[in-house]
């Protein structure tokens, strides 16, 4: 019993610790962890890849010269690289502004002011959407044979779209959903139509 209350008693002073433990104190621990690790075990690890060029395998120290890295080996790996960034899909950037991408900062991208203000009226702009959708008369009831057509129009134009699109995973569930409701009111309007005529042919025998 005293080993179990023991043990209890080191798990809160854990969860105690932890509690207190910071993105900082990580830092701290990882670059002191790192600097313990002498060099040799780091100049081992590449060794082993195989990417380093001979020179460098073979004495284990990188040359003060440039001779490892000559002009003409660095233009031969950025021409292959933009030989390779050319296969891509939708891709007309040369090897410097492929690596740099991340870098750009996009058109009309927001600033972090606009985020935040859009964050925060995302719920007034929703009920407002819905205060409209409240009191728009529809002028025009559209019929489940015409939402069952769109329904399925969309469904095709996502399947046909590419991945820069974007994943449209969660959206077709919902589509897919949708389409199966309207499908069977489809049906069941069908099937009126077919009582209804029953009836009036048998009323006028």
């Amino acid at each position: 019993m005293h080993q179990i209350d023991a043990y209890d008693d080191m798990q809160d002073g854990i969860v105690e610790e932890l509690a207190d433990y910071t993105i900082y104190d990580a830092l701290q621990n990882a670059a002191e962890a790192w600097s313990i690790v002498s060099s040799q075990p780091i100049s081992n690890c590449w060794k082993k890849t195989g990417i380093l060029p001979p020179s460098i395998n073979e004495t284990g120290e990188f040359p003060d010269n440039d001779s490892a890295f000559s002009d003409d080996s660095f233009d031969m790996d950025i021409d292959e690289l933009e030989a390779l960034i050319s296969q891509l899909p939708n891709s007309d950037l040369n090897a410097y502004e492929y690596l740099h991408v991340e870098n750009e900062m996009p058109e009309g991208g927001l600033t972090d002011f606009e985020i935040v203000d859009t964050i925060r009226n995302a719920d007034k702009e929703e009920e407002d959407m819905m205060d409209e959708t409240e009191f728009t008369p529809i002028s025009e009831k559209v019929s489940p044979t015409d939402a069952e057509k769109a329904i399925d129009k969309t469904i095709k134009f996502l399947y046909e779209q590419g991945p820069e699109f974007g994943d449209i995973n969660e959206e077709l569930k919902v589509l897919r959903k949708l389409h199966k409701k309207v499908k069977l009111l489809v049906v069941n309007n069908l099937k009126q139509l077919d009582l209804h005529y029953f009836q009036y042919n048998n009323n006028n025998v």
